[in-house]
């Protein structure tokens, strides 16, 4: 059983006393996130044209049970996945009796940074890190009834847009016969 599995391997937290706040506070700031989330959700759901405003009711809830599934799944297959590392079979070649027909380059463009990568790849060390993680947790509560995420499938933020325009424009101005010639380190 998965979740036997998992209890197993993740242990248990200790309880973490929550401050002190006047009755019904707690409360009230939990109800202003929800509201806050469903709001923005509703907002970006609308502004991308996923559904119209009468399927609203029925689409927000969809999208929440959908990302609460996917986010679901990916922490299981993180923590039960034993797949850390592992090694490339060896390419066999081409296939006896085949000949080769053309030779054509294909040029892999690994995408530019993402909100992701700026949550986690910047360092560990605060006071950024609680910040910029606490800041990506809070964007993906937000969006957390739309199909956007944060978490699951990471927009590119704004240098990764700016990266992308630049190789563009890069690769738009500059000859194709020059691209060719290009040593591999001027290329990344």
């Amino acid at each position: 059983d998965w979740h036997q599995t998992l209890a197993r391997r993740v242990p248990a937290m200790p309880a973490m006393p929550l401050p002190l706040l006047p009755d019904g506070t707690r409360a009230a700031l939990a109800c202003l996130l929800a509201a806050a989330a469903l709001l923005s959700s509703a907002r970006r759901v609308l502004a991308h044209r996923q559904c119209s405003m009468l399927a609203l009711p029925f689409v927000l809830p969809l999208n929440a049970v959908r990302k609460a599934l996917l986010l679901g799944y990916g922490l299981a297959a993180m923590v039960l996945s034993s797949d850390k590392r592992y090694k490339l079979r060896p390419n066999g070649g081409r296939p006896a009796g085949s000949e080769l027909v053309a030779k054509k380059r294909v040029v892999f463009v690994r995408h530019g940074e993402s909100v992701w990568n700026e949550m986690w790849n910047k360092g560990f060390m605060p006071p950024g890190f609680p910040y910029r993680v606490g800041k990506g947790l809070l964007q993906e509560v937000l969006l957390f009834a739309s199909r956007d995420s944060v978490l699951l499938d990471s927009c590119l933020n704004a240098k990764g847009t700016r990266q992308g325009r630049a190789l563009a424009d890069f690769v738009a101005r500059t000859p194709a016969e020059e691209l060719e010639v290009m040593p591999e380190r001027a290329r990344r």
